[in-house]
């Protein structure tokens, strides 16, 4: 046994304060840049969208001006046409009734084309607008000597049912065409 042992108390003493935290350094320089890798491959197609809604309807627009309502009545003679025949649809005759074309809605017949089909007279060609048998001098084309065309312009007013034809008063070997140009009202 251990004597003259003396307890030796050991005194601790109180922890002292933390010292500053010292200053950060300065950021190094950037490293060396490198080469750019080479590209990945392209990625794949996405599925296809859905197709869209239809849109609305637009409104209507505005109503166009009105067309034309012109019409052409076409009369031929096929044969030799007489003097005074009057022509009518692939034929003619010095009977009116076997001429005559009937008209179908109110209108006006604005304007007579007569040709004589290259012939030439050596006196004046006459084609005059007959309506309902009796000849209308408001449509009365004159073919000049050694002419073979004419046209003359007026408005006669025709109605549904009248019966229409045109006379010539010269005889030729062709017979001759005519266009009235109608128009309803």
């Amino acid at each position: 046994m251990i004597e003259n042992y003396i307890p030796i108390r050991e005194y601790i003493g109180y922890t002292g304060y933390t010292g500053f935290t010292g200053y950060t350094g300065f950021t190094g320089p950037a490293g060396d840049a490198m080469d750019t890798g080479a590209t990945g491959p392209t990625g794949y197609t996405g599925p296809r969208g859905f197709t869209g809604y239809t849109g609305y309807t637009g409104t209507v627009g505005p109503t166009g001006p009105t067309g034309n309502t012109d019409t052409m009545i076409v009369l031929s003679s096929l044969n030799a046409t007489t003097a005074n025949d009057y022509i009518g649809q692939g034929g003619s005759s010095s009977v009116v009734e076997r001429c005559q074309m009937v008209i179908a809605e109110d209108g006006v017949i604005r304007r007579l084309y007569v040709s004589l089909r290259g012939q030439t007279d050596i006196t004046q060609v006459t084609a005059i607008l007959n309506v309902n048998g009796t000849n209308n001098t408001g449509l009365l084309a004159v073919v000049p000597i050694g002419q073979s065309n004419a046209t003359i312009t007026g408005a006669i007013s025709v109605s549904a049912g009248d019966l229409i034809t045109v006379q010539v008063n010269r005889a030729f070997e062709l017979g001759c065409a005519v266009t009235l140009v109608y128009s309803k009202v």
